[in-house]
Parts: C-alpha cells; sequence; structure tokens
C-alpha cells in the first residue's frame, strides 16, 4: 500500500502523486502553537498519467501537504474488540514516566505492566486504563506515574491492548 495514495477519481491528483524525497518532522513550535507534533510531506499531483490526458476536463497539476502524527506509519492495532497482549523482550530504559503514542477509540483502552526481565514479582502491576488519542499518554499505576524503581533495571513490558493502535512507546523524565 502506497504511503500517499493517488486521489479519488476527480480529484486534482487521481493521475500521479510526486512526493518529496524526505518529510519534515514539524514540531508544535513551529506551526505557532497550532498543530502538535506532526511529519509533513509536500507532493505535487496531476488529473492525468503522463502523456494521456485526463479522462474529463483540462490537465490539472497542484501542490498538496499530507500530514501524519508523529511515528504514525506503523501500529501494532487491535481491533476485533477483544484483549490482546503485546510482550516486549528485556530492555532498559532510563526515565521515570513511560508515555504512549496511542489512538484508542471510544470503548477501548491499552493497560501496562512492567515485569522483572529475569522473573520475579511484578515490578509494576496493571496500569490505569490509557484512553484517548493522544501522542503523548502517561501511563499512570493508580493515579501516579512516576518509574523511576524501575529504570536502569532490565524489564519486560507487558501491554494488553483492546480496540486501540499503538504507535510508540518513549520514556521521559517527568513532567
Amino acid at each position: 500500500m502506497p504511503i500517499l495514495p493517488r486521489g479519488p477519481a476527480g480529484s486534482w491528483d487521481e493521475g500521479m502523486v510526486h512526493t518529496a524525497n524526505t518529510p519534515l518532522e514539524v514540531p508544535r513550535a513551529e506551526t505557532g502553537g497550532g498543530a502538535t507534533d506532526e511529519v509533513w510531506m509536500y507532493y505535487g499531483g496531476t488529473n492525468h498519467m503522463h502523456n494521456r490526458n485526463p479522462s474529463r476536463g483540462e490537465r490539472d497539476h497542484q501542490f498538496g501537504l499530507a500530514k501524519w502524527r508523529i511515528d504514525g506509519f506503523a501500529a501494532l492495532e487491535d481491533t476485533d474488540k477483544q484483549e490482546d497482549t503485546i510482550t516486549t523482550k528485556a530492555i532498559r530504559f532510563s526515565g521515570n514516566q513511560l508515555t504512549l503514542n496511542a489512538d484508542i477509540k471510544p470503548d477501548g483502552y491499552i493497560k501496562v505492566k512492567i515485569r522483572p526481565g529475569q522473573g520475579g514479582l511484578d515490578l509494576k502491576a496493571l496500569s490505569d486504563p490509557v484512553t484517548g488519542d493522544h501522542q503523548k499518554h502517561v501511563v499512570r499505576w493508580g493515579g501516579e506515574d512516576d518509574i523511576g524503581n524501575c529504570a536502569d533495571k532490565e524489564v519486560i513490558l507487558e501491554f494488553r491492548i483492546n480496540d486501540a493502535a499503538l504507535y510508540s512507546l518513549n520514556f521521559t523524565p517527568d513532567g
């Protein structure tokens, strides 16, 4: 599937789409506080294919702007409305807060458990449900988000995901 497909029949970009060779990462600060962090790709499009005339009307060439959520090109996704479990391999992290870039449908959720990499008692039991569509969900356990006691240890993350798309995760300093 193309990352940027041609437009629908009758549109200015139904025939061909030509993209720049590199997308742009646009932080909030550079958009005057308007859009959240996004990836932008400028592209040109036409309503005809190479040397063929369009099926109706005159040839049309225009420029467009496609926008995606940051880290939004691939996701671990659950759409069957039944909870699935996703487990990472053992990792080490620094920081004291876990954030998720996720699109969670109205009846869905993501919960996270932190287990020691070598077995033993869970370092953090299942988290409070994460809900909504945000790029920086802060994961909380009983309302608390501090996971500094798990940092610099080998841990396994276990995600319980239901009707949601998990794009990425990040460990950050608090706040």
